[in-house]
C-alpha cells in the first residue's frame, strides 16, 4: 500500500520553490478543478461540465497548473496531486 506524503516533509522550504497543489471533485451536480499555487497564493477554480467524470477533473486541475506556471517567477514548481478517486464495484 502507498501513503500519500504529507506536503512539509515532501518539500524543503526553498525560496526558488514552488509548491502546487491540484484537485478535481465531483458530485451528482456538479464537477470542478482548481489549483493552488503556494508561494504566490494564488488558486484557480473552474466549474466544469457536469459529464465530465472524476478523472477528466483531475487532468484538468493538472492542465490548470501547467498552463499557469509561466506566470510565476519560480525556477522550480513541485507538484502535488489530491487524488482522491472511489471506485465502485
Amino acid at each position: 500500500m502507498i501513503w500519500p506524503v504529507c506536503a512539509e516533509s515532501a518539500v524543503k522550504p526553498q525560496p526558488t520553490n514552488q509548491p502546487i497543489f491540484t484537485d478535481g471533485s465531483k458530485t451528482t451536480n456538479r464537477t470542478a478543478a482548481a489549483t493552488f499555487f503556494q508561494n504566490s497564493n494564488i488558486c484557480i477554480s473552474h466549474r466544469l461540465p457536469t459529464m465530465f467524470s472524476i478523472y477528466s477533473a483531475e487532468l484538468y486541475s493538472i492542465k490548470l497548473a501547467l498552463l499557469h506556471i509561466p506566470e510565476t517567477h519560480y525556477h522550480s514548481h513541485i507538484l502535488f496531486l489530491i487524488l482522491c478517486l472511489v471506485c465502485r464495484l
